[in-house]
């Protein structure tokens, strides 16, 4: 199952939502990890795929790399969601 979520502009940073609740908040001066969006990948247990399908409109250079890294790692995610769903499938 594919899903949405969106990155948000508050406060001068960049907020990453679920349709429940928030993910995890970058501000672009500050150490950004991802800790929060690779525990709730883990959490997902390669269940589901997830798309980005908002991002807010007037973006510097330095947030549009910030999207465009979790855009990478959500397309990775939903590689290995691919690969292990294709392994379940020929192991039956």
């Amino acid at each position: 199952m594919e899903i949405k979520l969106q990155i948000k502009e508050v406060k001068d940073e960049l907020v990453l939502f679920n349709s429940e609740a928030e993910i995890e908040t970058y501000c672009l001066t500050k150490t950004i990890d991802f800790s929060k969006l690779m525990n709730f990948l883990l959490k997902d247990e390669l269940k589901n795929t997830f798309l980005i399908d908002q991002v807010p409109e007037n973006t510097n250079s330095q947030q549009e790399k910030l999207i465009s890294l979790i855009k990478e790692i959500l397309k990775e995610y939903g590689s290995r969601v691919s690969a292990y769903n294709e392994f379940v499938k020929n192991s039956k």
